[in-house]
């Protein structure tokens, strides 16, 4: 019996209770059991195998968003030049600061009255600062200069065939072409490039729609070797 008193006696001293098969705190805090569950997919239809990633400095999604066509690459410029008045600002620096004017010099005066008269005809000064604006705004420039001449009418081919140097020929006008629709190309076989002008969608439907009516008829009679070929 002193046996049976001296263990009640330890178990109301102790800092625990038990109760059942539990064990509670006498604090209030509750002992709950931790368990973790894991599940092993192994090679079920839920497995997706891919091939290793390889690296390239070309083929990065911030090389994939940098322009890299030469339209795009246009398109981007003008955007910037629009949009942005630092570049603007430096880039019609640039462009208009070395043509301040010129002065042509000949000792035969006709000569120079001659020439005089085809840089005011031809508004020389004006185009000199656009080609260099250009040329400054998207790095190159594609400058068309029209041919007036008496024998082969600017189509720089003579009636037997030949290619025409234009003998008293003079130009008619200038202009600059939309980069957009300029092809450069290049071979080994050619000492020079060829440059070939891409006709544009609106240039197409004069030629097929034969609209305006206006248009067209002064296209076919001062260009009709160039429609010939637009339209094959």
């Amino acid at each position: 019996m002193a046996k049976k008193n001296t263990n009640k006696e330890n178990d109301a001293g102790s800092p625990e209770k038990s109760i059942g098969m539990n064990k509670l705190a006498s604090g209030g805090a509750v002992h709950m059991p931790i368990t973790k569950a894991a599940q092993y997919v192994g090679g079920s239809a839920s497995t997706i195998f891919t091939q290793p990633m390889f690296f390239s400095p070309l083929h990065t999604p911030q090389n994939w968003q940098i322009a890299s066509k030469r339209r795009e690459v246009t398109q981007w410029a003008r955007f910037y030049y629009e949009n942005e008045p630092k570049a603007a600002a430096g880039i019609d620096f640039y462009a208009n600061f070395p043509m301040n004017g010129f002065k042509l010099e000949c000792k035969d005066r006709k000569v120079l009255a001659f020439y005089e008269h085809m840089v005011e005809k031809l508004n020389l000064e004006n185009w000199l600062r656009q080609i260099s604006h250009e040329y400054y705004l998207i790095g190159d420039v594609f400058v068309f200069t029209e041919v007036e001449c008496p024998v082969c009418s600017g189509t720089g081919e003579r009636i037997d065939g030949m290619i025409c140097n234009h003998p008293d020929g003079v130009i008619k006008r200038i202009l600059i072409l939309n980069p957009d629709f300029v092809e450069v190309q290049k071979t080994q076989l050619a000492d020079e490039p060829a440059i070939v002008l891409l006709p544009d969608d609106d240039l197409k439907k004069v030629v097929s729609q034969k609209k305006p009516l206006e248009v067209y008829k002064k296209m076919l009679e001062e260009k009709s070797n160039l429609l010939k070929l637009l339209i094959n």
